[in-house]
């Protein structure tokens, strides 16, 4: 075909016109050209939806709420689709979660980012045009054990799950306060356990923050 040429041998290959070419293309049989990619049969057998789609399967599906389900998956990291389904048609058709793409989510209390979950007072929501929202919420009994739960005053029934699972560590904060106490014959052993238990909550979360895979909980409507 007719072109820039690249090298010096490249003029002992004649050029041939795009409409010659065809002819050959066609003259040959190569069908190449018009293959289309389908859809691979793993992704049929193990059920895989893409992300554009994976709501639209699930009852009660609006179109106009897409944005919204989104959202809320970032609210609520360890429920299902029918779930996130449910909680995004119960919002106020004013809810900004409607209109603006929500990019993160932060548990605080007064300025400060919360180490315990139990602090916790407000989110912090940044959205993808750079504005923010700031909705104050109380605990609330959760179905599941390890996961807390949190009324949101400005999202009505909407509720927020931080993306970390509550542990009883108390346990084992004994038992490594009492390895250091017989270690170092600490008299400070009320501070000492006060900080096992502060470097283990720093723990968890850093593991929380650096994980790429987050593990799915159902939840019944």
């Amino acid at each position: 075909m007719k072109g820039k040429k690249s090298f010096n041998n490249s003029r002992k290959i004649p050029s041939i016109s795009l409409a010659e070419a065809e002819q050959k293309i066609e003259a040959m049989g190569i069908t190449a050209d018009k293959f289309t990619s389908s859809k691979p049969i793993e992704d049929t057998l193990n059920h895989l939806v893409s992300k554009d789609d994976q709501y639209k399967a699930i009852t009660g599906y609006d179109a106009t709420r897409e944005l919204a389900y989104r959202n809320i998956a970032k609210l609520q990291p360890f429920y299902n689709k029918e779930w996130i389904v449910d909680q995004g048609n119960k919002l106020a058709a004013t809810s900004p979660l409607l209109t603006k793409e929500v990019l993160s989510v932060t548990a605080m209390k007064g300025n400060d980012f919360v180490t315990e979950l139990a602090d916790a007072d407000h989110i912090l929501i940044h959205y993808a045009d750079k504005t923010k929202d700031i909705f104050s919420m109380t605990p609330k009994d959760s179905k599941v054990k390890q996961v807390k739960e949190y009324s949101v005053a400005e999202l009505g029934e909407v509720v927020y799950t931080p993306n970390m699972v509550d542990k009883d560590r108390s346990d084992l904060i004994s038992a490594i306060v009492e390895k250091i106490k017989s270690l170092s014959n600490c008299n400070r052993i009320q501070s000492t356990h006060i900080l096992v238990e502060q470097v283990l909550t720093k723990s968890m979360l850093l593991r929380t923050f650096t994980s790429k895979k987050a593990s799915k909980q159902s939840r019944t409507i």
